[in-house]
């Protein structure tokens, strides 16, 4: 699979369902501590629980919708932004990315479940025995199911848990892919950029990320760790390291300004409306941050900003420009 950026990522919950009470018990002590499980012994009040959950609906846009004719970059701006307004979700936790399902069961199997799931962005894993093979093989080459397991697997939760994880992630990719699409289009490709995707999953995991949205202006994801402590990953393309550089030197912006962020070796952190330099809102010592290159379709200059990052000097002498 693809390494992808989604929009947006927050905790998410997992449905489990199987007849099976003693299975359930087993599965909430081995998976409790990594994701969070809700569990059914009845896949009727299951389904109902899952259908009656309000849908994320990501085709839907403000009531601002632009054309490209008309503001193509304030279109771009207002739908990468969309997915901010998660945060305001107070049920957005409760939302079931996954359902595992086991096949066998007396009054409905995990395929007519799933089936009948009304959500078509839940991922859905099925828990086979050996007389459910053959249909979880058909169930998935007509993707009605996401990813089967053998229930007999000697290492099943460790098998599980992985394919959950994978899931969740292609979950979000999925529910924003409207979005992006639309952005994509009008040039905006980082979030189809592996290398980039790659180095941003690095640090998800090194700072224990569980939650995220990206924003505009400048191109920014805004972190939760575990401990609920915030940060921010910048992210700029040549491109827009490009305007960056253009807007200061349209506002006569300093000197020693423009020549750190033309050497390519840092990324700027304006605090006003619009992202880019303001001479009026100006904070020489808050503004520029050391810089990662990420070399993938296009060159990406990075900065994870956390609360323990300090910004550069502005007296610093850069190192010979070599960014064009």
């Amino acid at each position: 699979m693809k390494p992808e950026l989604a929009l947006c990522y927050y905790p998410t919950a997992v449905a489990f369902i199987d007849d099976s009470t003693s299975f359930l018990a087993a599965v909430e002590l081995a998976m409790s501590s990594r994701f969070t499980c809700i569990t059914f012994n009845d896949p009727i009040r299951a389904l109902n629980h899952s259908n009656n959950l309000n849908k994320v609906n990501w085709n839907a846009f403000t009531g601002n919708d632009y054309s490209y004719a008309s503001d193509s970059e304030q279109f771009i701006k207002n739908t990468l932004n969309l997915s901010i307004n998660k945060i305001s979700d107070s049920g957005r936790y409760e939302e079931i990315s996954v359902v595992v399902v086991d096949y066998d069961m007396p009054e409905m199997n995990g395929i007519e479940f799933c089936k009948n799931l009304k959500n078509p962005n839940i991922k859905k894993i099925l828990l086979t025995g050996q007389a459910g093979s053959d249909d979880a093989i058909k169930a998935f080459n007509s993707n009605i199911i996401n990813y089967y397991i053998k229930k007999s697997d000697d290492d099943l939760f460790e098998t599980l848990s992985r394919a959950i994880q994978e899931m969740q992630n292609r979950y979000f990719i999925d529910i924003s892919s409207y979005i992006k699409i639309r952005a994509i289009d009008n040039k905006k490709s980082l979030f189809n950029d592996a290398k980039l995707s790659e180095y941003f999953s690095n640090i998800v995991k090194t700072h224990d990320i569980v939650e995220y949205y990206f924003l505009t202006n400048p191109p920014r994801y805004k972190l939760t760790a575990r401990d609920g402590k915030t940060s921010l990953f910048l992210v700029y393309s040549r491109y827009d390291l490009n305007e960056q550089i253009r807007v200061i030197k349209e506002e006569a912006g300093p000197a020693w300004l423009l020549d750190a962020l033309k050497t390519g070796h840092y990324v700027p952190y304006f605090q006003s409306r619009d992202g880019f330099f303001d001479p009026e809102s100006f904070d020489a010592e808050k503004t520029i941050y050391l810089a990662d290159v990420v070399e993938g379709q296009d060159t990406y200059y990075c900065a994870h900003i956390t609360d323990s990052s300090r910004a550069l000097e502005p007296v610093l002498t850069p190192n010979q420009p070599f960014y064009h």
